[in-house]
């Protein structure tokens, strides 16, 4: 029994969706308020200060593409989301925006950091302003390669393409073909079984679009 417990205990903390960093809302407008206090501490603070309130950051960030929606999405019914409007603003302002926050974080672990960016890209869709273009993962997978394919070909097949589909979403995927190509270049250098799965994913968003345009 006792063996069991410890191999357990072993498969929890090996779990990449392990919630052990993550924080608890009751609503997204909660989420939004720690955010921006977070933010704002992180960007104000230096020393010993600065790796703690980016780490309470990190945890308060959404954890899933259905959070990310609730935090900074726009809903045709129910309106803009809590930080819709202010993570635009920071970049009209010329300030780096909270999900370009995230992309920058330099104090987190990167295995951990890489993990939430692929969860809260898997099941991803374009919706124009903050929700596209996977929230910047394509550009770490690119600028940090070796390591975000070491965090990714831990993930089955299904979730990685569903990650890199994002990447390239939108009204007129064909016009990132340049960007497809570099990116898969630069992958298939590092690790081939992802090349491959981006080149399927950006298959299956062409063939989609070609069928939703007949």
């Amino acid at each position: 029994m006792r063996f069991v417990n410890i191999i357990l205990l072993l498969s929890i903390g090996m779990n990449p969706c392990n919630s052990q960093t993550q924080k608890k809302f009751k609503t997204a407008e909660n989420r939004a308020a720690a955010l921006k206090e977070y933010y704002e501490k992180v960007i104000n603070s230096a020393g010993s200060e600065k790796p703690k309130y980016e780490q309470l950051f990190f945890e308060a960030f959404p954890s899933s593409f259905q959070e990310m929606q609730s935090v900074f999405g726009y809903d045709e019914e129910k309106g803009a989301a809590p930080m819709y409007y202010y993570n635009i603003e920071l970049e009209s302002e010329g300030k780096i925006s909270i999900i370009s926050f995230f992309y920058n974080l330099n104090y987190i672990d990167k295995e951990q950091h890489y993990n939430k960016y692929i969860n809260i890209c898997i099941g991803g869709q374009w919706d124009a302003d903050n929700i596209s273009e996977g929230f910047g993962i394509g550009a770490k997978l690119y600028n940090d390669t070796e390591a975000m394919a070491s965090v990714l070909s831990k993930r089955t097949n299904k979730e990685i393409i569903s990650a890199i589909r994002f990447v390239f979403d939108g009204p007129h995927p064909e016009q990132r073909k340049e960007y497809y190509e570099e990116l898969y270049n630069k992958v298939k250098l590092v690790n081939s079984r992802i090349s491959n799965l981006i080149k399927l994913a950006y298959e299956q968003l062409l063939a989609e679009d070609d069928c939703h345009g007949n």
